[in-house]
């Protein structure tokens, strides 16, 4: 296996600053992700999907920073689907969630909506609209646009139709759920497997049902770091409590790398502006490395 290590150092689709540079962070250095996979025999490319986009305006109307945040995703889909055509797997490293938008189009390029299951790992279902969303920012509407639920801009980057079917959307983790979303998330059939149901059933329990249900040959993964609890992962814009271990994320994601279906990963939402002694970037190594191990060996 070739995996494509993709930055992608967009921050503007998110209220806070310092998560474009997450993906630097977490492939440079002795103990990056370029340097682990070298050691262990795998080949990886490393290359940054469009240069930063961080400066903010006073004043930005809702949605925030559509212009960048439509041009960062539009790049990192294009990176997204050119790594699979040469038959690289792309593993994305953001920014914020916003980026989803773009991963998962790119990857929707190869595969039809029948054929796709997304399964995203967070503690946030991103799934407002731009008529819902209470803050304007973009990265709490990836997966609307995806489902088609969005403006004719944000489906733009899907080529103007749905690149998901509801039905084959997880959502694992989520504990800080709009009002609107519920609504949402209800109407569409979304498979949603929330905190509160992982702590009454278990983790084992709900993870099997997970991949039970995914019935799809391919499914793109997308972990945003701020599913784990918030004890465990200071560093990104919207720590969250009462979320699961570093354990429980890395019991899932590599569970799902296992199944041989994964083509794609994402790891958005680390922000190395509030990890000052480096201690989240290791935590979230810690995770993607076992997981990309796994990935290789399922291929």
């Amino acid at each position: 296996m070739r995996f494509s290590l993709i930055a992608a150092p967009l921050e503007l689709g998110c209220g806070t600053a310092g998560c474009a540079m997450g993906g630097a962070a977490l492939v440079s250095g002795e103990n990056g992700l370029l340097s682990f996979l070298s050691h262990n025999g795998i080949a990886a490319a490393a290359d940054s999907a469009f240069v930063p986009l961080t400066v903010r305006r006073e004043e930005e109307p809702s949605p925030h920073y559509l212009a960048e945040v439509l041009s960062a995703c539009a790049a990192t889909r294009d990176a997204v689907s050119t790594a699979q055509s040469a038959g690289a797997f792309p593993v994305t490293l953001g920014g914020d969630h916003a980026l989803g938008l773009g991963t998962v189009a790119g990857t929707a390029q190869h595969y039809s909506p029948e054929e796709l299951s997304l399964i995203w790992v967070d503690a946030h279902t991103d799934i407002n609209t731009e008529e819902t969303s209470a803050s304007g920012n973009i990265h709490g509407m990836p997966v609307a646009a995806l489902l088609g639920l969005c403006g004719p801009q944000l489906s733009a980057v899907c080529g103007g139709v749905p690149a998901l079917r509801p039905e084959n959307v997880h959502i694992i983790f989520a504990r800080d759920i709009d009002p609107a979303e519920e609504e949402i998330l209800a109407a569409q059939g979304v498979n949603l497997y929330p905190m509160r149901e992982i702590r009454e059933k278990g983790l084992s329990a709900v993870l099997r049902r997970l991949l039970e249900r995914v019935s799809t040959p391919y499914c793109h993964v997308s972990w945003d770091v701020d599913s784990l609890d918030a004890a465990y992962i200071p560093a990104t814009g919207l720590p969250i409590p009462d979320g699961p271990t570093p354990r429980q994320v890395t019991e899932v994601l590599t569970a799902l790398a296992a199944t041989g279906k994964a083509v794609a990963l994402d790891c958005v939402e680390y922000n190395p502006a509030r990890d000052p002694d480096g201690s989240c970037c290791r935590t979230v190594l810690d995770i993607l490395k076992p997981v990309l191990l796994a990935l290789a060996a399922a291929q």
